[in-house]
């Protein structure tokens, strides 16, 4: 076991003296810069409010967060089903000889643009409420005394 570490460190050895440590010293660099970064962000906000005030507000903002991202999946799914029917609505034409599909298909291909537009805005929109109730929920701990 030990001669397999000793190898083990002779070859680390050997592709570090090939490689260089500038790699490691750039990852390192940009990896600490983006944590202080992020530090000034998700850094923890003081309250002048009661812990069961606050402890109400994020159980609220956890059940409107879980209602949101069960939005978004929804939302993804009615998006990638737009533009399947987008691409293939030649295929799906030919495919289908009920006259309600046919006329749903006919339809679709005629706003799907206004659709597609429409359900990114909604998507993006929602996803940032996301991000800002995540935000405030990672900002705002319930301090026991």
């Amino acid at each position: 076991m030990t001669q397999i570490n000793d190898n083990m460190t002779q070859i680390n050895e050997y592709f570090n003296n090939f490689r260089g440590n500038e790699l490691n010293d750039f990852s390192d660099k940009l990896l600490n810069n983006i944590i202080d970064i992020l530090k000034s962000v998700l850094s923890p906000v003081q309250v002048d409010y009661s812990n069961v005030l606050l402890a109400e507000q994020i159980y609220g903002i956890s059940i409107i967060l879980f209602i949101l991202s069960v939005l978004i999946i929804l939302l993804l799914l009615a998006f990638m089903l737009n533009i399947l029917i987008l691409v293939y609505s030649a295929k799906l034409m030919n495919l289908f000889s009920n006259k309600y599909i046919r006329w749903y298909i006919a339809f679709n291909k005629k706003i799907i643009g206004i659709e597609i537009c429409f359900l990114g805005g909604s998507i993006l929109y929602f996803m940032y409420v996301l991000s800002y109730g995540i935000h405030f929920i990672a900002t705002h701990p319930i301090i026991i005394n």
